[in-house]
C-alpha cells in the first residue's frame, strides 16, 4: 500500500525546489518567452521547472506524467490510466510574464 503522507512529503518539497527554480529566474529579469502551437506563452522558468519536476516526480512514484509542458501520450494511451502526476510546472505564465507574482506550481496525484 502507498504511504500518500509520505508521498506528500517528497512532492512538498521538490515543488519547492521548483519554486526556487522559478523564482530565481523571476528575479533576474530576464525570463525568455517563446509562443507555443498554441499561441500561449513559454518561458525558461516554465522549461526548468518541468525538467525538474520530470526527473523528481518518477523518483517519488513511477507513474505517467501529463504535463502541460511535455509532450504527451496520446489520449488512446491515456485513458488506461488508473494513477498519473497531472503538472502545471509554472501555472500562471502571463502573470509571471507581467510580474505580478501570481503563479504557482500545481501537481497533482490522481
Amino acid at each position: 500500500m502507498m504511504d500518500l503522507d509520505a508521498v506528500r512529503r517528497s512532492v512538498v518539497g521538490l515543488t519547492r525546489s521548483s519554486g526556487r527554480v522559478i523564482l530565481d529566474i523571476y528575479r533576474r529579469r530576464t525570463a525568455i518567452s517563446e509562443k507555443k502551437r498554441d499561441g500561449t506563452p513559454v518561458t525558461q522558468a516554465d522549461l526548468a521547472s518541468e525538467a525538474l519536476l520530470s526527473r523528481g516526480l518518477p523518483e517519488i512514484l513511477d507513474v505517467p506524467i501529463l504535463s502541460e509542458e511535455a509532450r504527451n501520450a496520446p489520449y488512446r494511451d491515456r485513458r488506461g490510466w488508473s494513477t498519473f502526476w497531472l503538472v502545471d510546472p509554472l501555472d500562471g505564465t502571463k502573470e509571471f510574464l507581467r510580474r505580478t507574482g501570481e503563479f504557482a506550481v500545481s501537481i497533482a496525484l490522481i
